[in-house]
């Protein structure tokens, strides 16, 4: 009687291993469970926007089934001469950050946290109404590449010679970490090194943070404080100013 036990109970306690999927614990893990639960682990939501309408927005709220990176992607439709921003907020264990950046095909987003609550509106100026749609998914993983962060567009400006000039301030709680500029001269004329300087300002000093030219790189970390970007052109002709905004994620 005790070896026939013995031998049952072997064959349930295998059973009970044979049954259970091995794996990781990780995010494989991870997405098996969701599987078996009946969940992809993906959101998504869709809907139309009216340019220069900035109360309409698309909306997206996800609860995760665990803390892990999940990538936000975005897709835009007609809109042409549109400007739209998504507001995304991650959340965990009650505490949350908030990033913005610009929508538009291609533009990813990568974040942690328990859930995420996403917001996209029209934030066009100066244009004639029209109907454009846009999408937005949510999934487990990481963005594909990391080479330029997500951001968005801080505008466009032309400098008069010999002018300091206060472009934007620095929108705060919204992940901005770093800023990319690219000039031309507005005639065409060579301008000289050095001739041209990006100021990080702390305003409440004022206080100058960081200064370079511009050329010497591409992608510069924000230096911590500032709130407003200067430009300082040295040169005695006009110099054109494009500002782009990397924001972490």
């Amino acid at each position: 009687m005790f070896k026939y036990m013995l031998a049952v109970v072997l064959i349930m306690i295998c059973g009970c291993v044979t049954n259970e999927f091995p794996r990781d614990e990780g995010d494989m893990g991870n997405a098996l469970d969701m599987y078996a639960a009946g969940n992809t682990g993906g959101w998504s939501a869709s809907g139309n926007l009216i340019m220069t309408d900035h109360l309409k927005d698309v909306t997206l709220q996800a609860v995760f089934p665990v803390s892990t990176d999940y990538t936000i992607e975005f897709s835009k439709r007609d809109g042409q001469g549109s400007t739209t921003l998504a507001e995304i907020v991650w959340s965990v264990e009650g505490n949350s950050v908030r990033r913005v950046v610009d929508v538009f095909n291609g533009q990813s987003v990568t974040g942690v946290g328990q859930g995420v609550r996403i917001r996209i509106f029209d934030n066009t100026v100066d244009k004639p109404a029209s109907t454009y749609t846009v999408s937005v998914q949510v999934a487990p993983g990481t963005r594909g590449t990391f080479v330029n962060p997500p951001y968005r567009e801080a505008g466009f400006a032309t400098i008069a010679g010999g002018a300091i000039f206060v472009l934007t301030d620095i929108p705060l709680d919204t992940g901005i970490h770093s800023i990319a500029i690219l000039i031309s001269s507005a005639g065409g004329v060579p301008i000289p090194d050095q001739s041209l300087q990006i100021k990080h300002i702390d305003s409440s000093g004022p206080t100058t943070l960081r200064q370079y030219d511009p050329r010497q790189w591409f992608w510069v970390p924000i230096a911590p404080g500032t709130d407003r970007i200067g430009i300082e052109n040295f040169n005695a002709f006009p110099v054109n100013f494009s500002i782009t905004l990397g924001v972490d994620g």
